[in-house]
């Protein structure tokens, strides 16, 4: 424990039975990135040269090992994304990173307009590589050991009301975007998923599709209206190139998930609907189903989840 953690821990045993936890969690996240510009005892003022190319290799190390378990590359590259970030304000080699540094990172999020389950995202990438590092005796002390859990509020995202969906319906023109709602109204796909799905994955006498490269790289087999297959087969006799995946971008190629994400938020902008993205769509999928009456095990069957908590 160095001097200024030592210090922060004086002062938080101090504040106990003058305050309430909750102000006194507040005092210290502040006092903490106050403290982070000062100095409590003398340090060398040798110049240390961050190398980048170590971090790196640490990064693509632990990257690696979790590709093993099977973890989808989106969730890989945003895991590289995040750690790659963290290790640039951090200006120093991540396996001298210590508590302290941690704290205050964390500290000055909290501090900003992001929100809490975007850090606690932050604090979960970090405890994971860190544990990784620990394992691997790449380094004696684990600095996320004592860090918890950012608690927060989780605010399910509202489905689209039925105004919401005439007016896509009454708005869309381009038969590509058409068959893109219809097919995310229909199915509740993941983007990563929509994006993998081919033509070949639509079975047309069932009204089913299967739903390829998930989370973690599984299938599964969900339904599919009538009204999405039609726009669909329109879509497909309207493109001039051959695939085998059933939606390309505007330069013929296979999407992205991120130009999935882009398209669909262009299409709601384009008919004045905020907040529209690819989540929500699935958000409207299980409030439909619902509604029809299908319980919450079959609703989860259909979307993919490993938890029912999830669906609803």
């Amino acid at each position: 424990m160095d001097e200024r953690e030592m210090l922060i821990n004086k002062i938080h045993i101090a504040m106990i039975d003058q305050f309430p936890n909750e102000d006194i969690d507040k005092a210290i996240n502040r006092i903490i990135v106050i403290m982070n510009d000062y100095e409590v005892t003398k340090r060398s003022t040798e110049i240390v040269v961050y190398s980048g190319t170590y971090n790196e290799r640490l990064l693509d190390a632990y990257i690696a090992f979790r590709r093993t378990e099977g973890i989808a590359e989106s969730t890989l590259r945003s895991y590289k994304c995040r750690l790659s970030a963290f290790a640039e304000e951090m200006g120093k080699e991540l396996d001298k990173v210590n508590y302290m540094d941690v704290r205050s990172y964390l500290s000055r999020k909290m501090s900003g307009n992001l929100k809490k389950s975007y850090i606690e995202n932050d604090r979960s990438y970090l405890s994971a590589f860190y544990k990784w590092l620990y394992q691997e005796e790449l380094i004696a002390k684990n600095p996320m050991e004592k860090i918890k859990p950012i608690k927060f509020g989780k605010e399910k995202e509202p489905p689209f009301t039925d105004w919401e969906i005439a007016k896509m319906r009454d708005g869309i023109k381009d038969k590509k975007n058409r068959a893109i709602i219809e097919f995310m109204l229909a199915t509740g796909a993941r983007r990563e998923e929509a994006v993998n799905v081919k033509v070949s994955d639509i079975n047309r006498e069932k009204n089913t599709v299967t739903i390829r490269h998930g989370k973690g790289d599984k299938f599964r087999v969900t339904i599919i209206s009538p009204v999405a297959v039609k726009y669909i087969d329109e879509y497909l006799k309207s493109r001039e190139t051959k695939s085998e995946y059933l939606f390309l971008s505007r330069l013929g190629d296979k999407y992205t998930v991120n130009g999935m994400y882009y398209t669909i938020r262009t299409i709601g902008t384009s008919v004045g609907i905020d907040n529209t993205h690819p989540h929500r769509f699935r958000r409207t999928f299980a409030t439909d189903c619902y509604r029809k009456g299908m319980n919450i095990g079959e609703i989860q069957t259909l979307m993919g989840h490993a938890s029912p908590e999830v669906t609803m």
